[in-house]
């Protein structure tokens, strides 16, 4: 059991946020007799899906589910295996990374226009959307400040449709760390070219896999996924939260 002071979730909520990995081998007893000696305001659990009782226990004192999170990972290869009819879509898209401050803002003004509104900070009455909002801006910002990250427009027929952000993890992969098809682009198919261009820059930087997280929420990525290529799922996490009262 891993405790984290989350701070980068205190500044968006203004609450104290603990956040509580649950791996495999953690039991009920973990976290029953764990002395929290901070004075922490916000609960995020996550618990291993092989845990089951676990997720139950926690929704005993007074935890709440809010998505389950999968990490994937898709071998580079799948570059070549991708089938024709998607290429449909791809076709007419490219990428251009980002690098100038105007970039940013053009970002964040989509991100304040509603642009991740099914995640589980909008979804927790808790918080909502215009604290999801600020936390998504502030995460990109710090993500444009990070030498290890480089952030990318997807475009379509020369407009910008859609931004990532990847990560180099090790020689041997990268890092698909947030992403998103502004909202008058949405629903055209385009989360097909972003996970093109994931493996295009793998295959580029010549690293053998690509690693991503995803909620149950986006149910849209996570067809795409599945319709696209062939992934391999890591890791399978049940997410919880629960907000102490005053």
């Amino acid at each position: 059991m891993k405790l984290t002071n989350a701070t980068w979730e205190e500044r968006n909520s203004g609450l104290k946020t603990c956040e509580i990995l649950f791996e495999k081998g953690d039991t009920i007893e973990d976290f029953r007799f764990f002395n929290f000696k901070d004075d922490f305001k916000y609960f995020v659990a996550k618990v291993s899906s092989e845990n089951i009782k676990l997720v139950h226990y926690l929704e005993e004192c007074g935890f709440r589910y809010i998505e389950t999170q999968f990490n994937i990972s898709v071998a580079t290869e799948e570059l070549e295996k991708i089938d024709k009819k998607w290429l449909k879509i791809i076709e007419g898209t490219d990428y251009i990374k980002m690098t100038r401050e105007n970039d940013l803002a053009d970002i964040l003004s989509n991100v304040g226009a509603g642009l991740f509104e099914n995640d589980r900070i909008s979804l927790d009455d808790n918080l909502g959307k215009v604290v999801s909002a600020l936390r998504y801006t502030n995460w990109i910002k710090d993500l444009f400040k990070d030498k290890k990250s480089e952030l990318f427009y997807l475009t379509k027929q020369s407009k910008k449709v859609g931004f990532f952000v990847i990560q180099k993890h090790s020689k041997y992969t990268i890092n698909s760390v947030i992403a998103g098809i502004f909202k008058p682009y949405q629903g055209q198919g385009l989360s097909v070219a972003l996970i093109y261009y994931y493996l295009k820059l793998a295959s580029v930087k010549g690293v053998k896999q690509s690693v991503t997280s995803f909620s149950s929420n986006n149910l849209s990525m996570l067809n795409t996924f599945t319709k696209v290529v062939s992934f391999k799922v890591l890791n399978v996490y049940y997410v919880l939260n629960k907000k102490l009262e005053n």
